[in-house]
């Protein structure tokens, strides 16, 4: 998949506050010639980047939990650094959404 489909089905999954998880397993999808460690390595550095520079912003949700509670950039980088996050057993799900 080059560069800009990726960036494209990013950016799609962006504007759905989308989970981590769900980015991942589209992306892993469309992405033949990466392995899951390759997506999941992107979709770190390309968050954390947009977060800093102010364009994205995340949230935790989960299971069963009533609230979703917005994180720092700081926290959104520990539970990326997790497998609970990507994972579908767990009950974390961590969520981008746009700053607009």
């Amino acid at each position: 998949m080059k560069e800009q489909e990726k960036l494209e089905l990013f950016m799609l999954h962006l504007d759905e506050e989308a989970s981590i998880l769900e980015l991942f397993r589209a992306l892993s999808r469309q992405c033949d010639n990466e392995s899951p460690a390759q997506v999941q390595q992107w979709i770190i550095e390309k968050t954390l980047s947009l977060a800093a520079a102010g364009s994205l912003g995340f949230y935790v949700d989960e299971f069963g939990a009533r609230d979703v509670v917005e994180c720092e950039v700081e926290q959104a980088r520990s539970l990326l650094a997790h497998d609970d996050v990507w994972s579908l057993a767990s009950e974390t799900m961590l969520h981008i959404y746009p700053v607009t």
